[in-house]
């Protein structure tokens, strides 16, 4: 049904020629409202150039190189609009990401007339990470005070005697109670830019199921006799 027979082509345009393979390789456009056309015109193109290679493969006017020299072309404009579509998404998720982070800190925003309480708070809280129950009572009163959570946001873990995961994790949360559409913008931001490797295995693939490079090359041998 393909020109590449091996198991690893066969499993991946298999998949291609189902919305559900898409969704994996591509992305559900349906859930993903910022790069909605983008996303959905790649499944689109992806279907489309799915059913070329399909058919090639019937083509009885081509011989066999000629369907690689076909197959090769798919793939390249293919990869190119996989590429358009990838660095679009490269560009949405770092725009999110520098409005979230943006908002974020203009919300923690350190204010001068508080220095004094700033730092007796981060003392607090360093002595209080030494005890037993203290990262809870330091995560209650974040909670319950946004100059506390600021304090944190502000401050480098190793100012705070608290673990780097467990600061970071602390920051963030405090972004989410305390600037909520920060938070969205950079979760969203996360999600878009975990779309960035499938795009790239994405490329990968199509070069390598579509067609045998070996073959496809043979035509660079032709001689064409009218020039």
């Amino acid at each position: 049904m393909f020109l590449v027979r091996n198991d690893k082509a066969q499993s991946f345009l298999t998949a291609l020629g189902t919305n559900t393979g898409r969704k994996v390789a591509l992305g559900d456009f349906e859930k993903l409202e910022r790069v909605k056309p983008n996303v959905q015109g790649m499944h689109l193109r992806a279907k489309e150039t799915y059913e070329k290679l399909r058919l090639l493969h019937f083509d009885q006017t081509r011989k066999t190189v000629d369907k690689h020299v076909a197959a090769r072309t798919l793939a390249t404009q293919l990869v190119q609009a996989a590429t358009n579509t990838r660095n679009e998404i490269v560009s949405q998720s770092n725009a999110l990401s520098e409005s979230g982070q943006r908002a974020a800190d203009e919300t923690f925003a350190p204010l001068g007339n508080r220095a004094t309480y700033d730092a007796k708070t981060l003392d607090w809280i360093k002595e209080t990470a030494a005890q037993p129950d203290g990262i809870g009572k330091i995560k209650a009163e974040a909670n319950k005070s946004i100059a506390v959570a600021s304090v944190l946001y502000n401050s480098p873990h190793f100012l705070t005697g608290l673990a780097e995961q467990v600061h970071s994790n602390m920051r963030l949360s405090a972004v989410e109670k305390y600037a909520p559409k920060a938070y969205a913008e950079l979760q969203e931001s996360v999600e878009l830019a975990g779309l960035v490797p499938k795009y790239d295995k994405f490329a990968a693939n199509v070069h390598s199921s579509f067609y045998t490079p070996a073959i496809a090359e043979q035509a660079d041998t032709r001689v064409d006799i009218e020039a």
